[in-house]
């Protein structure tokens, strides 16, 4: 018994040491959620990544322009706003592979001085329901908080550029819907994108 004991120990203490990175849990705990005072918001073309099967899409980046780190949610709330200023109601698709929920647990993510962070959103571009049902949406806004009620006071807002978005649905009762990503840093040049 003392020989396993032994060997157990031999083999733990043969292990790399494990340092948080900085972007890690442990990190994170210690940073302040961010505020919109620290981010500025922009919206543009998702290069075609959105795009298909009569969907359309824009990927939605935050800069944080503040001199201090600060966490962000990792799964945005968004919320479409018409081009009068009246929020929209348009849901988040549920995952169905997530057995009808929005998917896996995502880790907040710290965002530091300077660094971006980006989430692709997509919705229906075209009368694929045979509703001919469709709503205009003049800017998105993003609750920093992820999603916790009551929703954000002060969220913040980018407008549709140049001109407001259409978005189509299935006949009423059926909500629009969207699907977003959630919230990336870039890959650094050189770097993997694989773990």
């Amino acid at each position: 018994m003392n020989a396993l004991w032994f060997a157990l120990a031999l083999a733990l203490t043969s292990l790399p040491l494990l340092v948080p990175e900085r972007g890690s849990a442990a990190v994170a705990a210690a940073t302040a959620a961010c505020r919109p005072s620290q981010l500025t918001m922009s919206i543009a073309g998702a290069d075609g990544v959105s795009d298909g099967r009569s969907q359309t899409g824009v990927a939605i980046t935050l800069r944080n322009v503040s001199s201090d780190a600060c966490l962000l949610e990792g799964r945005p709330r968004f919320a479409f706003v018409d081009p009068r200023g009246h929020v929209l109601s348009v849901v988040k698709a549920a995952n169905p592979f997530h057995g009808g929920g929005h998917g896996p647990v995502v880790l907040p993510l710290t965002l530091e001085p300077q660094a971006t962070a980006a989430s692709l959103v997509r919705w229906p571009a075209g009368d694929v329901f045979g509703a001919h049902r469709s709503i205009r949406a003049g800017s998105l806004e993003v609750d920093l908080r992820g999603g916790a009620e009551p929703a954000d006071p002060q969220p913040l807002s980018a407008a549709f550029s140049p001109l407001a978005v259409r978005i189509y649905g299935p006949a009423a009762p059926a909500p629009f819907v969207y699907e977003q990503t959630p919230w990336q840093l870039p890959v650094k040049r050189g770097a993997s994108a694989m773990p």
